[in-house]
């Protein structure tokens, strides 16, 4: 079994360290990440932090998976609120405003690729796109039930698949790779979409484009692993970044990055929105690509940077509840945005270091979910796990 610690929410700059506080408790596994670790600390040109699920140590262009995060859950309902609740209500959001203390997809770590998870969030996105069609024309006019067939049909298969390839591994073979046929086309449809520039005027309609994305590039890598080939798995995830990466940028800009010295506003820090978060945020927008990439970006930074614009940063006379409302929903949104960027690069780099040193990235999978259900752990609970991946 693989070693394992309870992830309790460490931020960047501090993740080295608390790895290093816990080194006790982590066997093996602590003299294999030493060496990144105390880089990490005493390197300035060296770094540790969360990309999506993944701990990586960077060095100038270096980068190495030493740990993966996994969220337990038995409940998928949380999926589908990280899903389809972005942009809507305050309700279905709020509770994301501590996503970067956690994951921001419940039970999206390492399960990730997981053939339920994908096909549950499909299932809610195809409702929630049913309720967009009545609403949006332009949607109206361009999704209709057979434009989404392709997805369909793939997730259809990737499930036979699955289903067959302990009695029947050849049929399952052919069945993954019908299930890739049908889901590069997905793939390739919502990304011209994208590009063509359908629901920029609607941000509910974007982010459902965006997210269809997303299932369509995970259930293509996903069978790419299931066949033994993680390079093509990796060239699927990259396919689908650049569209879903342009998404992320156009919502920073909408939510927080025209306006970032707002966030600080004293009525926010009761909702978990702090100086610290802010800075996490920023941190995982450069790993994003939706901000100039600084690793070491820390809280005393960020507020050196908004020193001049901290004058306004006031808590409103007036309307101040509705305001407070409005800015939790944006700082989740915002979010949720950088992190579905960031969870597909990290599943990218820990399946190219899984191909790089020999190991198969779905039974590494594997054995990592036994570890955890070994421990009998509580609902919500979230593990940094550390397989052998030098």
């Amino acid at each position: 079994m693989y070693p394992l610690l309870a992830f309790a929410g460490a931020y960047g700059p501090n993740i080295a360290s608390w790895l290093l506080a816990h080194s006790g408790e982590l066997g093996d596994a602590a003299a294999r990440i030493a060496r990144p670790v105390m880089a990490a600390i005493t390197d300035p040109s060296s770094s540790l932090d969360r990309i999506g699920s993944a701990l990586v140590a960077q060095n100038a262009d270096r980068q190495e998976v030493i740990g993966l995060l996994h969220q337990h859950t038995t409940q998928l309902d949380g999926i589908s609120a990280a899903v389809v609740g972005v942009g809507q209500a305050v309700g279905h959001v709020g509770q994301a405003v501590g996503v970067l203390t956690s994951l921001t997809m419940v039970g999206l770590g390492v399960a990730a690729l997981s053939q339920a998870h994908i096909a549950f969030q499909f299932a809610r996105l195809t409702e929630r796109l049913k309720r967009l069609e009545a609403e949006v024309q332009e949607i109206k006019e361009t999704m209709h039930a057979g434009f989404r067939g392709e997805m369909s049909a793939g997730l259809i298969k990737l499930k036979s698949a699955l289903d067959a390839q302990a009695a029947a591994p050849d049929r399952a073979d052919a069945l993954f790779r019908q299930a890739i046929n049908n889901l590069t086309d997905s793939m390739a449809k919502y990304v011209e979409l994208l590009r063509g520039g359908l629901g920029s005027r609607n941000p509910h309609t974007e982010w459902v484009l965006a997210r269809h994305l997303t299932v369509s590039t995970l259930g293509q890598a996903a069978a790419h692993t299931r066949l033994g080939e993680p390079g093509s798995a990796v060239q699927a995830l990259r396919f689908g970044l650049p569209s879903i990466r342009e998404h992320t940028r156009a919502v920073f800009r909408r939510t927080v990055g025209e306006k970032p010295g707002t966030f600080l506003m004293p009525a926010l820090s009761g909702h978990g929105i702090t100086l610290d978060v802010l800075a996490e945020l920023c941190r995982q927008a450069g790993h994003a690509g939706v901000l100039e990439k600084s690793t070491r970006v820390t809280a005393s930074d960020v507020f050196e940077s908004l020193r001049d614009r901290l004058l306004d940063v006031t808590d409103p006379w007036f309307f101040k509840t509705s305001k407070v409302e409005r800015l939790r929903a944006e700082f989740a949104e915002a979010s949720a945005a950088v992190e579905e960027v960031n969870r597909i690069e990290g599943l990218a780099l820990t399946i190219e270091q899984c191909e790089r040193t020999g190991h198969d990235h779905t039974s590494v999978v594997e054995l990592i979910l036994r570890a955890i259900e070994a421990c009998r752990p509580d609902e919500g609970a979230c593990f940094a796990v550390f397989p052998p991946l030098d």
